[in-house]
């Protein structure tokens, strides 16, 4: 037996195990990478609820939310510090399908978002307070992605489900949309 050196079935046991190792590795990389962006791309979506709810706060909304009402205010009304070009995690925002929607229910208000990017990442309908990780969607999601709608083309047909309500359109105002309990 030769002691200078090692045999090539040492050598290739030692290569398989390094591959396997940093197969591995790649996968719970790739893992962790994915959780990050869902967790900035939800973390976003709640700065953006929470930029509409500072608003209906201060009494500054431009429509009187009455009871069976909702309000669609679009996120490109709503700069963020750190996200003047509307970026996320994945693309950049569809902005015509980026909104926040706060509804009134015998004055119990509730904030949902509906965001899209063009990578078809998506949050869709989601109440601020489950908004997570589990709540951004892929474009493998088509059903629920599709239940997004473009908000400058609304009409008198359009039909928004919002936490379990069917919304219609009642008025257009310029960049916000006045929606009405069916």
């Amino acid at each position: 037996m030769n002691k200078k050196g090692f045999s090539l079935i040492e050598l290739l046991a030692v290569i398989i195990i390094i591959g396997i190792v940093g197969t591995i590795g790649v996968a719970a990389v790739s893992g962790y990478i994915q959780d990050s962006r869902k967790s900035a791309f939800s973390d976003m979506a709640k700065l953006y609820v929470e930029k509409a709810s500072e608003e209906r706060a201060k009494d500054i909304l431009p429509h009187d939310i009455k009871d069976g009402e909702a309000i669609l205010l679009p996120l490109e009304k709503y700069k963020l510090e750190k996200n003047e070009d509307f970026g996320t995690p994945y693309g950049n925002m569809k902005l015509d399908y980026c909104y926040v929607i706060i509804t009134n229910n015998n004055n119990n208000y509730n904030y949902y978002i509906f965001m899209l990017d063009d990578t078809d990442h998506a949050i869709v309908g989601i109440e601020y307070a489950d908004i997570g990780n589990e709540s951004v969607i892929d474009g493998s999601d088509s059903a629920n992605i599709s239940k997004i709608l473009n908000y400058k083309t609304l009409n008198g047909t359009s039909k928004l489900t919002v936490g379990g309500n069917i919304y219609k359109l009642k008025t257009q105002k310029g960049t916000y949309a006045v929606l009405i309990k069916e």
